[in-house]
């Protein structure tokens, strides 16, 4: 358990001025996005007639179209800092991995196949850095708007706050569901992947032996096995990502509708301006689109990247035996 905390904590820790750093863009950058919706109302309103407002019209659109640009590089900025955070923090779980192995003795790697040494450099490593590499800077980039959102939505259009959150944590909630079914299916992926690596990797090393006992046949079938297996379970977890991304895509239409009514039902059509229901529309169907189209993807990486974790963890947990003992 000590090592596990110390694992964690590597992963949370490791340079943590940096994770500021990204929650940081990424709130900045959802702010900066908030803007641009806001700049186009002033823009649409003033173009419908005379306007006391500050900016004029080139002005107003001019600022919200350097606002969404500025939005979209700090979110390319937070991926970038992710992945670069990701790929250190991987190198050094790969030389800890590596440090156990040179302390194995002969007798305990020849008791295990060689080609589960493969598939934690294959497949774990890269898998825990998902934490970092995805859920961090996508995460953060999710987070913040769907909290800024709705408080936007209540603040510029009074639509009722807690209309607004109802919504999103259904929605949110029908994600989780689709998410936690996707990690499922992707943990157990990921498995057989690692078995049928391992199965090649020992089929290439002792395949002498296998030839000189005329076993081949019968260890290619466990290839074989492995792969179709595999196969199987990735048209389903392929399935169940469509039906996530089509989901995700189809409910901000959804929203579209309830939200410009729920405006429409508050104020009164005769009280609305033709910049707030742009303004409106651009916030739920532009700027929450990425939130809720990531958001089960989300909790697929963090569980993915949790499964690994536990699957190094119990290898450096193990302990070292000495010489002769």
């Amino acid at each position: 358990m000590n090592r596990q905390r110390s694992i964690l904590a590597d992963m949370l820790l490791h340079r943590f001025s940096f994770r500021i750093l990204i929650l940081s863009i990424a709130l900045v950058g959802s702010l900066v996005g908030l803007a641009s919706p806001f700049f186009q109302k002033i823009f649409m309103d003033t173009l419908a007639g005379p306007s006391a407002l500050p900016l004029s019209a080139p002005q107003a659109i001019t600022a919200a179209f350097f606002a969404l640009i500025l939005s979209q590089a700090l979110n390319s900025i937070t991926l970038y800092l992710g992945s670069r955070e990701a790929a250190l923090f991987q190198q050094r779980i790969a030389d800890r991995v590596y440090a156990r192995i040179l302390t194995m003795r002969t007798d305990e790697i020849g008791a295990r196949a060689s080609g589960e040494f493969v598939s934690y450099y294959a497949v774990d490593v890269p898998g825990m850095s998902e934490w970092i590499q995805s859920t961090l800077p996508m995460g953060a980039s999710i987070l913040f708007p769907l909290i800024l959102g709705p408080i936007a939505v209540h603040v510029m259009f009074g639509v009722p706050l807690l209309w607004t959150l109802t919504i999103i944590f259904a929605v949110a909630a029908i994600n989780v569901y689709l998410a936690s079914r996707q990690a499922r299916l992707f943990m157990e992926f990921k498995k057989l992947s690692a078995d049928r690596a391992g199965l090649v990797n020992e089929w290439v090393q002792i395949i002498r032996a296998l030839r000189q006992m005329d076993w081949i046949s019968q260890f290619e079938t466990r290839i074989f096995d492995r792969r179709e297996r595999e196969t199987r379970k990735r048209i389903s977890m392929v399935s169940n990502g469509q039906f996530m991304g089509a989901f995700s895509s189809s409910i901000t239409f959804i929203l579209n509708l309830v939200t410009v009514g729920m405006l429409l039902w508050v104020r009164g059509s005769a009280s609305v301006s033709p910049g707030e229901i742009l303004a409106l529309l651009w916030i739920v169907a532009i700027f929450l689109f990425r939130p809720f189209r990531m958001l089960p993807w989300i909790f697929t990486f963090a569980l993915d990247a949790w499964t690994s974790i536990q699957r190094v963890e119990a290898f450096l947990a193990q302990p070292i035996r000495e010489v002769g003992s």
